[in-house]
């Protein structure tokens, strides 16, 4: 299983905590890896290798019918 190190802000590592504590997790290895899962769900990774990010319904957004810049 790949490992990482990870920086976290100061509210999250306190929330990640707090649900450890509340027993939501049996520990932090565990809330991190299960928030992680149900964040990446969340994007249907199954679908957005066939997206183009600059396509409409890409994770860019739709930006055509926004005005050009003025030169």
């Amino acid at each position: 299983m790949p490992t990482l190190e990870l920086s976290l802000r100061d509210d999250l590592d306190t929330e990640i905590t707090q649900l450890v504590q509340r027993g939501e997790f049996l520990n932090r290895e565990q809330a991190i890896e299960d928030l992680l899962q149900r964040g990446i769900a969340a994007y249907d990774t199954e679908d957005s290798e066939e997206l183009d990010p600059f396509e409409e319904g890409g994770a860019a957004g739709d930006y055509s019918s926004q005005p050009d810049d003025p030169i």
